[in-house]
């Protein structure tokens, strides 16, 4: 019988070993298979045998419990049949969420732990044993190295393309760490898109629905530079004293290193802004601004303008 790829080369095979399994009831040394290096089980253990991807039979010793709380992290579950510890299996999360809460999973490596990590194509994702019950979770992401809750750090890691990579939401329920639910982003992605949203096809038509709600927008796709020309911020009376973030594609990287352009671009018309803010807090990370009469504009005492990890190039001024 061969191990499921998943498990290390010396895991447990608890059961389907047919004449193996008669070696679990003791172990005697240069008879039967060796348990610790051929020495005996200590009283209160007994001997659990392992096979490796060589095919060599060997004993661990394992401890008799009667419930999965007096058993270790690293064979967690109580084997009713065996009445002994051993490690945990695919799909038995049940069982590790019997034995404690705060470790409801079961991990690649036999432990009971947090969360188990989902691969995804931009990295690792946010999970629902991280999320929050009754606020937003700042610990969403489940890091595939710990196997516990750990806060985003880049936006490719959450559901709404967003991380909270400060405190400037706090105000508003979106604390440092937390992935950005989806119902407050205002996506910009031409490819797919409508004029009411929730995917906008222009930048236009996202910052006219700004908002308490909605303080987020990410871009993705654009079509024409017009439509990301000649934009302001804060100018709107939902607007005003509000902090807005515009997200572009180089957000989770220094624009140093990005290989070709990216899809989107702020400017390009001369004679023209790219954006001017008034009376709001806006926060441009990840974006290409080019060409016009000026890249970014910041006008009147309440307003802010930070800019992170953006390629400013080809104004005017």
């Amino acid at each position: 019988m061969s191990l499921p790829s998943f498990f290390p080369s010396s895991w447990v095979l608890g059961i389907g070993l047919g004449s193996l399994l008669s070696l679990s009831a003791s172990c005697e040394t240069g008879r039967d298979v060796s348990c610790a290096d051929g020495m005996l089980c200590a009283p209160g253990q007994r001997c659990q045998v392992t096979i490796n991807d060589d095919g060599d039979v060997r004993g661990v010793c394992r401890p008799v419990c009667a419930n999965m709380q007096s058993c270790s992290e690293d064979a967690p579950v109580c084997d009713r049949a065996e009445s002994m510890c051993r490690p945990c299996f695919p799909g038995e999360d049940a069982l590790c969420l019997a034995r404690s809460s705060s470790t409801p999973k079961c991990g690649p490596t036999g432990r009971c732990v947090q969360c188990v990590a989902v691969a995804q194509s931009g990295g690792v994702a946010e999970v629902k044993e991280c999320q929050g019950k009754d606020s937003l979770s700042t610990a969403p992401v489940c890091d595939s190295k710990t196997a516990a809750c750990r806060a985003c750090q880049l936006h490719s890691e959450c559901a709404s393309g967003v991380c909270a990579k400060d405190d400037s939401g706090r105000a508003w329920g979106v604390g440092r760490g937390s992935c950005v639910p989806v119902a407050q982003v205002l996506t910009v992605d031409q490819s797919l898109c409508s004029r009411s949203g929730p995917v906008f096809c222009t930048l236009r038509q996202a910052v006219e629905r700004l908002d308490a709600a909605h303080r987020y927008v990410l871009l993705r796709r654009a079509a024409s530079t017009m439509d990301f020309t000649d934009l302001q911020i804060g100018n709107q009376p939902g607007q005003q004293d509000l902090s807005i973030h515009v997200i572009g594609p180089l957000a989770d990287q220094s624009p140093a290193q990005a290989r070709t352009l990216p899809l989107v671009q702020l400017g390009g018309v001369m004679g023209k802004d790219a954006l001017t803010v008034t009376s709001a807090k806006v926060t441009v990370e990840g974006v290409y601004i080019k060409g016009g009469r000026a890249g970014l504009v910041c006008l009147g005492s309440g307003a802010q303008l930070r800019v992170v990890r953006s390629f400013i190039t080809g104004a005017d001024t």
